[in-house]
């Protein structure tokens, strides 16, 4: 299952699934930026079993995009990744409860 989300300023997202397991365990385990042509940028979040479609939300002050996978483990070896690439800052991963969240800190929105 391969979940494609195009937010504006050229920013597309895919979420990806490399081997199915059991649900307990489902973690984000990769986290790929590649800029594309006319200025976009795509980021790709990769998983070990069946990808999650998020609940996204933004805010403007700061401005962020922020994803929440419910179910999902933060499998990435840290928490924060450089991109300053286009409109993004960086992106923050962060584990609670039940959820991992997934912000990506811009410059705009």
């Amino acid at each position: 299952m391969r979940i494609i989300r195009t937010f504006g300023a050229g920013l597309v997202l895919f979420i990806a699934q490399n081997v199915p397991i059991k649900a307990a365990e489902l973690a984000i385990t990769r986290v790929d930026v590649a800029t594309q042509a006319r200025d976009k940028l795509q980021i790709q979040l990769e998983m070990n079993g069946p990808a999650v479609a998020p609940r996204v939300f933004k805010t403007d002050n700061p401005a962020r995009i922020a994803l929440d996978f419910s179910g999902v483990k933060n499998g990435l070896p840290k928490k924060t990744y450089p991109i300053n690439q286009g409109v993004v800052n960086s992106l923050y991963v962060a584990e609670a409860a039940d959820r991992v969240r997934v912000v990506l800190n811009l410059r705009k929105l």
